[in-house]
């Protein structure tokens, strides 16, 4: 039963509240099993465990507070605390205009949300918040996250339809929701070769404000005859490390890589580094025919596929690098990793990188995280060449072909280190400090 508080002088926290797991991954969760009590909630929200901070943390305007399960505060923008009261004997017929009160009434017992902001909590937050609350007998099963519902799709399942179904079947609680799920849709059907489900979700994804100057440079742009292929050579011939990164639904990325192989190859690359593949001490993926589901999730897209056939026909050797058991920095051990598997024993040899998003920038992000190629150079003293594919998606229908343009033209914010570029579907060619920074873009490919 929850426990019921007469409401004192001082603001007080449940005799369950000790009890609180508390657990962390896209959402956060509070599971207390002497309630059968679950509650879900934003992935930036963090929760106080420590009771006494959690009585300090009570604005003195709205003291006391009774029956304090939960209290949590936001990570990120919209910035408010909110705290779960369970059966609270207070009535809230006069707040500060900066607490908003939430009241249910489940089984018998009172349910309080006690919203404390700095400025307002959208109403989605909020109904999101308070929704996703459950008890009885079958509360562990209440709310699960999209994520976790996937498990068996993440696996070692190929039913690429089936996931795609039970994801669009996934109630969408809110604005986070609905764009984890959006990524999802995208990566399930991306496995399914060329569709229009995938191209519908694309147009959907895509729908983030373009700059019409940069479209007219973009669309005027031209290579004045030296493609993509050569242009990277160019920049790879005298390099021992090249880094190429990819958003993991566009399968667009793989095959442009694809592509630069044999070039690559006939240059003295011999190693093909891939994020994507299953972390394996001894890579046994090099000492057999074929591939297998276990290899890796990504690797199972066609195009993927096609990669890394490409690369084992060439005799180049693939490398693992991304250990998720490894405890400790991500980025610095993925290069650690990725040197000690190449140039520890082989420090004359070549080596191919294909990663996320953001794991090949070299400086720093805006935030102060270091990513893995910056630790390459700082730890290895090898710079490597990074290639960003990640930008400026939202041109692909401005060009037919690959268009290599001065990043110059575009404005200052595109002169420096390349970190601080996320716009999708395209490929830079930069350096850390370089001024003579080089973009291309590839085009959507049907």
């Amino acid at each position: 039963m929850f426990a019921m508080f007469g409401v004192t002088g001082c603001s007080s926290v449940s005799p369950y509240f000790s009890q609180n797991v508390y657990t962390d991954a896209m959402y956060g969760y509070v599971l207390n099993d002497s309630l059968q009590f679950v509650h879900k909630t934003f992935g930036d929200v963090e929760f106080e465990t420590d009771r006494r901070k959690v009585i300090r943390s009570v604005p003195k305007n709205i003291r006391p507070v009774d029956n304090i399960l939960a209290y949590g505060t936001t990570g990120q923008s919209p910035i408010y605390r909110y705290y779960i009261l369970l059966d609270s004997k207070k009535e809230w017929k006069d707040r500060p205009i900066n607490v908003y009160v939430k009241d249910s009434v489940t089984d018998g017992h009172r349910i309080t949300f006690l919203f404390v902001v700095r400025d307002s909590v959208p109403d989605s937050d909020m109904g999101f918040i308070v929704q996703n609350v459950g008890y009885g007998k079958d509360f562990r099963e209440s709310f699960v996250s999209l994520e976790e519902s996937l498990n068996d799709c993440f696996r070692f399942s190929n039913k690429y339809l089936a996931c795609l179904d039970k994801i669009d079947a996934y109630p969408e609680g809110s604005e986070r929701d609905r764009f984890f799920k959006l990524q999802m849709q995208l990566t399930f059907s991306s496995f399914m070769g060329t569709n229009t489900r995938y191209k519908e979700l694309i147009k959907e994804y895509e729908h983030f404000a373009v700059d019409s100057l940069k479209r007219k440079k973009i669309s005027e742009s031209n290579n004045a005859g030296v493609s993509w292929q050569e242009e990277i050579m160019a920049v790879a011939k005298d390099e021992k490390l090249v880094m190429f990164n990819e958003n993991h639904f566009y399968p667009n990325h793989r095959t442009a890589v694809t592509e630069l192989l044999p070039g690559l190859y006939d240059i003295g690359f011999r190693y093909l580094a891939l994020e994507a593949l299953e972390y394996d001490e001894n890579d046994d993926i090099n000492h057999r025919d074929g591939l297998k589901i276990e290899d890796g999730f990504y690797t199972r897209e066609p195009r993927f596929i096609e990669l890394i056939r490409k690369a084992k026909s060439l005799g180049m050797t693939l490398v693992s690098y991304d250990n998720p058991e490894a405890d400790g920095n991500r980025e610095r051990i993925q290069a650690e990793n990725i040197y000690n598997k190449t140039f520890l024993d082989d420090p004359e040899g070549r080596t191919i990188v294909l990663a996320g998003i953001s794991h090949i920038f070299e400086t720093e992000d805006r935030k102060g995280k270091k990513w893995m190629a910056s630790y390459f150079k700082e730890k290895y003293g090898i710079d490597p060449v990074t290639i960003s594919q990640t930008a400026f998606n939202n041109y692909h229908e401005d060009v037919e072909g690959a268009v290599l343009f001065d990043s110059a033209s575009l404005g200052p914010e595109y002169s420096g280190i390349g970190a601080y570029v996320r716009y999708p579907w395209s490929t830079n060619i930069f350096r850390a400090g370089s001024i003579d920074l080089r973009r291309l873009n590839l085009p959507f490919i049907d």
